[in-house]
């Protein structure tokens, strides 16, 4: 309790000195909020490489199998974010399940708006798919922007029917819905710790420019509900997208799709990025792994 507490607080209060107008500077600022965030694993290595213009990270536990792979989609509201950032999370999710992960690092806006993070992320997953990876066993995974972006290029790539889609996709607190019009935003804006609604309609204008909000491949939840891989989100009941995830489900569920949704109570955006303090956070990242572990057969 005392943790959670002094998480939230910390959040909170770094939240409010924020210039989210500064990009450059937020993107600063979460590099280093993060730099120090432990991975407790020694028996994990690391590999730097890139895929043309793309900087990726392999994630790579000790006795993981060899082939099977979590592709992972950094949160950063599109903005920032990198394969960093988020190297301490994703190691926790692929020790769990016991499968490699792969980061990269997508374009951002403003200097790229949409459809750019897309375009990044099919190039990325084309890749894996033409060096020896099966679609079967690859899992989409992503947290906040990365979730939305991650449910957007699947729902892209079975669109332009570009390949097979990958065996299930994990969604930590996934960002489905940039019209501005979620309930929560509001009910909850005094409520999410991390997460300023302000920012959150300049993080969309960045990104996404003079395009329709509603845009299958910009807000995922307005997309057609067929053919997607099984499904599993977390999302806690405080936190200004939690509707997102609640509409997501629902609609899904309505067109028959394979989801499970987890709701945690009185947490913050993406806790389990904060492993290392919150046991919450441990459990969470537990139930990912067990969860991609379990398909990914």
């Amino acid at each position: 309790m005392l943790a959670k507490y002094l998480i939230k607080s910390t959040v909170n209060k770094l939240r409010k000195q924020a210039d989210y107008t500064d990009i450059p500077k937020a993107r600063l600022g979460m590099e280093l909020a993060t730099a120090l965030s432990p991975t407790f694993h020694e028996s994990v290595e690391y590999k730097q490489f890139k895929i043309e213009h793309i900087n990726c990270k392999w994630v790579l536990p000790d006795k993981a199998h060899e082939k099977k792979v979590l592709l992972y989609f950094h949160g950063g509201g599109y903005a920032s974010g990198s394969v960093q950032t988020h190297k301490s999370l994703v190691t926790q999710i692929c020790k769990h399940g016991n499968v490699n992960g792969l980061l990269f690092d997508y374009r951002l806006s403003p200097e790229h708006q949409f459809p750019a993070p897309i375009e990044d992320s099919v190039k990325v997953y084309l890749w894996l798919l033409n060096n020896g990876y099966n679609a079967s066993q690859i899992a989409f995974g992503g947290d906040s922007a990365g979730g939305g972006l991650a449910m957007a290029t699947l729902m892209y790539i079975r669109d332009h029917q570009l390949a097979s889609l990958p065996k299930c996709y994990i969604g930590l607190s996934p960002w489905m819905d940039l019209t501005g019009n979620s309930e929560s935003l509001l009910k909850n804006a005094n409520t999410d710790a991390m997460i300023n609604i302000e920012a959150m309609d300049h993080w969309v204008n960045n990104y996404v420019g003079t395009e329709n909000r509603e845009h299958q491949y910009i807000s995922p939840l307005f997309g057609k509900m067929h053919d997607l891989p099984e499904m599993y989100i977390q999302v806690c009941k405080v936190e200004v997208l939690h509707q997102d995830s609640i509409s997501f489900y629902n609609k899904a569920k309505e067109h028959g799709l394979d989801i499970k949704l987890e709701e945690y109570g009185d947490l913050l955006h993406v806790w389990q990025a904060f492993w290392p303090i919150l046991k919450e956070g441990r459990e969470a990242n537990e139930k990912l792994g067990k969860y991609i572990k379990d398909k990914l057969k």
